[in-house]
């Protein structure tokens, strides 16, 4: 899987917002956007450590953070899905295969460019 960049910053784009037609309100509020970007952020760096690890690469949909921050944000899961988790009935899952470490590399990169914070 080669990853594209792009498809991390439109995930991101999602989550704040930006796809929203002129005259709608915002549907993630600043601090739930904040908490998301900080879980993207710790999930992406706990798999570049050790990408061999696969606690870092299986996020159970039933964790209530995982379901907050992740599930119930738009663009959130899309973003894990632009690295390669693919989601089951109960599991986000990434296979550990392709370049997972250099994909969440470029991940961490594109996160923190990401504003922390939302402007309502």
């Amino acid at each position: 899987m080669a990853l594209q960049s792009r498809s991390l910053e439109l995930a991101l784009k999602l989550m704040a917002g930006y796809s929203l037609k002129k005259g709608e309100s915002n549907p993630v509020s600043p601090g739930q956007y904040s908490k998301t970007i900080t879980l993207l952020t710790k999930i992406c760096r706990n798999i570049f450590k050790d990408p061999a690890n696969p606690k870092y690469r299986k996020l159970k949909l039933s964790s209530n953070a995982i379901d907050a921050n992740i599930v119930k944000v738009l663009g959130a899961e899309e973003f894990l899905k632009a690295l390669g988790f693919q989601r089951s009935e109960r599991l986000l899952m990434h296979s550990g295969q392709d370049n997972l470490r250099g994909a969440c590399e470029k991940a961490i990169s594109v996160l923190s460019r990401a504003p922390h914070h939302l402007d309502n």
